[in-house]
C-alpha cells in the first residue's frame, strides 16, 4: 500500500467519524432507549412519493426485503447511528440488514427485525384485486430537504394485507434528521377491511420496545405489553410520532400582515394576520402575540386546522388580532406566534414579522425658515406642507382656522403660535404635528451681587443669575472667556477676576454685565476703652458686638458699644468678604460721672446729615474731637455746643464727645454733606 493511498483511507476515516460524532452531538436530545421514545398521535394529509422502485431479495413479493437502502444521513436512533435500513414487504423497516422476513409478529421472530419500526407488520403481499378494483403494489423510497432538515420516506403502496383480497392500504415510515421517527396512512379504496395480527410500534431490542395497543386516532403505547393482535387498519391520514418534537415539527410563523392595507384613513383600523404552518405537524391551535409601539396588547388564541404545506387545506390561515387606533404618526405593530399546538417553543425570528405603518394622507410641515425670533423681530417663516395627488389644505394658527382662509400648500407666518395643518385626501384626513414659532422678547440678565464681590483668601463667593428665563441655560465667564463646565445657575468665585453669564434660549442669547470680585484679607478688630464706651475702628462694614464671645448683643451693631455691666466683651466685624472676632476685653463699669447720671441718651447731635454746623445739646459740658473713619483725629473743640464742619470734604466722620475728666460719653458717625 502506497503512502498516498495509506493517507487517503486515513481522511475518508476521520471524515466519516466526524460525521457520526456530529450526529451524535446534534441530536443527543433523543432518548437511548426506545421505550422511552415520547409518543404524539395526529391526523395528517398523506403525501405519496414518487421514489426508486428496489428489486426484492428473500421471497420476492411475499416475505421479500430490501437491504443496504441508503437513508441519506446519519441517523441517531436509540442512541446508535445508522446511515442505511431494510424495508420488508410484510410492513416493517430495519436498521441494518437482515437474513430474513418473518411474518409472524411476535417477539420470538422479532429478534430477526431489530432494532426496526413497525408500520403494520404482518404477512402481507405486494398485490391486491377486488371485483371492484386492483392495485400493483410496490415499495419505494426517498430523501428530501436540505441538510439539517433531511426526511427519509420508505413507502408501501397498495399493500395487502393478510392476503384479505378486498381492501389496499398505503402507508409510510418517515426517519427526520433531527431524529423523529413517524408513520402515516392512506386507503386506497373504500371497501374497508380487517386482519388480525398485526403491530404497531418500534424496537432497540426484544427488551427494548413499544408498541400500541390499537390502530386508534389517539393510543397510549406500551413498554410491557407486546400487542400482535390489531384488527383494523388506521385511519385514513392517520399519523403515529415517536421522538422528541424539535423546533421544525409544531411550528407555525407570522407570515405577513394582511390588514389594513394601504392606503387607508385615520381612525380604528382592524389588524390581521396571515399565519403559516412551517412545521411537519398539522397545528390545531396556536397563541398570536401582537405589541403595538412596544405596549404588548392581548394575545390571540386561533383554534382552527392549520395544514401542512400540501395539505388539502393549504398551510395559512388569516387571524384577526384587534383593532388600533391610527393616526398621522406612524405605528410599529410586531406580530409572532408561540406555543403551536401548546408545544412550549423558542420564538425566532422567522415566527414573527414586524410593519410600521400610518394612515393616509401624510400630513406634516416644514420651515422654510427660522421658528425662533429673539427680541420681538419681524415675523416672516414659509411654512410648507406635505404634497401629494389630489391633496387639499386647511392652515390653523393656535387650533383655528387662519383668516382669511388658507388654503395652499404653503403658508407664510407672520406671527408666533402654534401652526398645523389639515391635509385632505378624498374620504380621508389628518392633522399634521404642531410647528411652534417662537417671538422671545429676552430680558437682560443680571447677576447678584450687581457690581463688586469680596471673598476671604482661601474661600468663595457665590454669584448668582437672576434672569428668570424660563427654559434658559446658562454659560458662566471669566474676563471675557468661557468657563468649562459652569453650567448652572450660579457659581462659587475662587479667583479675583470679572465674571458675567450669558443665558441662551432657542437660538437667543443675552449676556449680563460683569461682576468684579476681589481677595480681601481678614480683619483684625481691636476693641479700646474711653471711659463706659468700647470702641473699634469705624471703617469696617458690620459690626456685631458680643457678652463672653459667644453671646451677641441684640441691637448693638455699632462700632462703639457702652455696656451697662462689668464682664468680658467682644466685637465681630466684617469687612465684606472676611470676618474676625476681636480679642476680649475686660470691662469695669465706672458708676461715677456723668454716664450714670445722664447717659448718651441725653445728648442730641444735629443735623445729620450735615452741611455746615453740626449742633450739640447736652445736660453737661462737653468736649468734641472729629476724627476720620480711620481714626485719624481732625479737630478738637472744648465745651463744645456747635462745630463748624465747613471746611470738611463731604464724607463720613467720628464725633467723640467726653466731660472735662475724660469720660467718653458718646460716639457717633456723621455725614457731612458738600457744599
Amino acid at each position: 500500500m502506497n503512502t498516498i493511498t495509506l493517507h487517503l483511507r486515513r481522511n475518508i476515516a476521520l471524515s466519516m467519524m466526524l460525521v457520526f460524532l456530529a450526529a451524535k452531538s446534534l441530536y443527543a436530545q433523543q432518548p437511548s432507549t426506545a421505550a422511552a421514545y415520547p409518543f404524539v398521535a395526529s391526523n395528517k394529509v398523506y403525501t405519496p412519493i414518487t421514489g426508486t422502485a428496489p428489486s426484492l431479495s428473500g421471497g420476492g413479493a411475499d416475505d421479500g426485503y430490501i437491504n443496504n437502502i441508503p437513508i441519506g444521513f446519519p441517523f441517531v436512533f436509540a442512541g446508535t447511528t445508522y446511515t442505511t435500513v431494510t424495508m420488508s414487504t410484510n410492513g416493517l423497516l430495519t436498521f441494518g440488514n437482515i437474513s430474513t422476513a418473518p411474518w409472524t409478529n411476535d417477539l420470538s421472530n422479532a429478534a430477526n427485525v431489530v432494532p426496526c419500526v413497525w408500520a403494520l407488520w404482518d404477512d402481507h403481499y405486494s398485490y391486491t384485486s377486488s371485483s371492484n378494483s386492483s392495485y400493483s403494489g410496490n415499495m419505494s423510497y426517498t430523501t428530501t430537504g436540505a441538510a439539517g432538515n433531511r426526511v427519509f420516506t420508505a413507502q408501501w403502496y397498495a399493500v395487502d394485507p393478510r392476503y384479505a383480497y378486498i381492501f389496499s392500504l398505503s402507508f409510510q415510515i418517515k426517519l427526520y434528521e433531527d431524529g423523529g421517527i413517524e408513520c402515516i396512512y392512506k386507503h386506497e379504496n373504500s371497501s374497508g377491511g380487517t386482519f388480525s395480527s398485526a403491530t404497531i410500534g418500534i424496537a432497540k431490542s426484544t427488551s427494548d420496545w413499544q408498541t400500541l395497543p390499537t390502530s386508534g386516532t389517539s393510543p397510549t403505547p406500551s413498554t410491557s405489553t407486546f400487542t400482535s393482535s390489531i384488527t383494523a387498519a388506521p385511519a385514513n391520514g392517520q399519523s403515529y410520532y415517536w421522538g422528541i418534537q424539535k423546533k421544525g415539527f409544531n411550528n407555525a410563523s407570522a407570515n405577513a400582515v394582511t390588514a389594513p392595507v394601504a392606503p387607508f384613513c385615520s381612525g380604528n383600523q382592524t389588524v390581521q394576520v396571515r399565519v403559516k404552518n412551517a412545521g411537519k405537524n398539522q397545528i390545531n391551535n396556536v397563541t398570536v402575540n401582537w405589541i403595538v409601539d412596544g405596549v404588548p396588547q392581548t394575545p390571540v388564541t386561533y383554534s382552527t386546522t392549520i395544514d401542512t404545506l400540501g395539505g388539502a387545506g393549504g398551510n395559512f390561515a388569516t387571524v384577526t388580532l384587534g383593532t388600533v387606533s391610527f393616526g398621522n404618526a406612524p405605528r410599529t405593530i410586531k406580530i409572532y406566534t408561540s406555543d403551536p399546538n401548546g408545544q412550549a417553543d423558542t420564538v425566532n425570528t422567522d415566527d414573527t414579522t414586524v410593519i410600521t405603518m400610518r394612515s393616509s394622507p401624510l400630513a406634516n410641515i416644514t420651515a422654510a425658515g427660522p421658528t425662533v425670533y429673539c427680541g420681538g423681530g419681524v415675523i416672516n417663516t414659509l411654512l410648507n406642507a406635505s404634497t401629494g395627488t389630489g391633496y387639499t389644505y386647511r392652515w390653523k394658527l393656535n387650533g383655528n382656522n387662519i383668516v382669511p382662509a388658507a388654503t395652499g400648500a404653503s403658508y407664510t407666518a407672520t406671527a408666533a403660535g402654534d401652526y398645523t395643518v389639515q391635509v385632505d385626501s378624498g374620504a380621508c384626513s389628518n392633522t399634521s404635528p404642531i410647528l411652534r414659532i417662537d417671538n422671545l422678547a429676552m430680558p437682560q440678565p443680571t447677576v447678584t451681587p450687581a457690581t463688586s464681590a469680596n471673598f476671604c483668601d482661601n474661600d468663595s463667593v457665590q454669584i448668582s443669575a437672576n434672569a428668570n428665563i424660563a427654559g434658559a441655560t446658562y454659560q458662566w465667564r471669566f474676563n471675557g472667556t468661557d468657563i468649562p463646565g459652569e453650567t448652572n445657575a450660579s457659581i462659587f468665585a475662587k479667583i479675583p477676576g470679572n465674571y458675567n453669564v450669558i443665558t441662551t434660549k432657542f437660538s437667543c442669547k443675552a449676556t449680563s454685565p460683569g461682576v468684579n470680585v476681589q481677595q480681601v484679607a481678614p480683619p483684625t478688630p481691636l476693641v479700646n476703652k474711653n471711659g463706659n464706651t468700647l470702641t473699634t475702628a469705624a471703617n469696617y462694614v458690620s459690626y456685631q458686638w458680643y457678652n463672653n464671645a459667644t453671646t451677641p448683643i441684640a441691637g448693638e451693631t455699632n462700632f462703639y458699644f457702652s455696656p451697662q455691666q462689668t464682664g468680658d466683651y467682644s466685637v465681630l466685624v466684617s469687612n465684606g468678604g472676611c470676618s474676625a472676632m476681636s480679642p476680649l476685653v475686660h470691662f469695669e463699669f465706672d458708676n461715677t460721672g456723668v454716664n450714670n447720671t445722664t447717659g448718651a441718651a441725653a445728648i442730641s447731635l444735629y443735623p445729620n446729615p450735615v452741611t455746615d454746623v453740626l449742633h450739640i445739646q447736652a445736660p453737661v459740658p462737653v468736649n468734641a474731637t472729629v476724627n476720620s473713619v480711620d481714626g485719624k483725629q481732625l479737630m478738637t473743640v472744648p465745651h463744645a455746643e456747635d462745630i463748624d464742619i465747613s471746611s470738611l470734604p463731604g464724607g463720613v466722620y467720628i464725633i467723640k464727645l467726653t466731660t472735662d475728666d475724660n469720660y467718653m460719653i458718646k460716639i457717633d458717625k456723621i455725614r457731612k454733606v458738600s457744599n
